[in-house]
């Protein structure tokens, strides 16, 4: 679960939540959607300015997640973030189950088993939409 004492950061047009602050001695710390740091300690507009320039884009990106039938990791999307956990979806043909399978893990997500995919590696039923 978020930490209740972090601060939210809306984004001003839509007011949805784009990250987390967390008071330190020196100043902030900028947290993601999924609770891990993004930068250091950091002046209050400078840590709420670079939640508002990351936006939310990085979500829709694939993923890596380790699992216990696997002895790679394999491709996920972000299905869901709240604040007490992230579902993902596999992405994976390589992966012994169906594509779409659900996992959870606990926010933040400290595990280190989520990390980003290939820089650019968007999910597959993305690109098979018609622009």
């Amino acid at each position: 679960m978020i930490p209740s004492e972090w601060l939210r950061i809306n984004r001003p047009g839509d007011r949805e939540t784009v990250g987390y602050l967390a008071m330190s001695d020196d100043g902030f710390v900028p947290f993601d959607l999924l609770g891990r740091p993004i930068a250091g300690v950091l002046p209050f507009e400078e840590a709420e300015e670079l939640l508002l320039e990351r936006g939310l884009g990085y979500l829709a990106s694939r993923w890596k997640l380790q699992v216990d039938d696997a002895t790679e990791p394999i491709d996920v999307v972000i299905r869901d973030v709240g604040p007490d956990q992230v579902t993902l979806m596999s992405d994976d043909f390589g992966y012994g189950k169906p594509i779409g399978t659900l996992f959870s893990l606990e926010i933040p997500e400290v595990t280190g088993r989520l990390q980003p995919g290939a820089a650019g590696s968007s999910a597959r039923f993305i690109n098979a939409i018609p622009h």
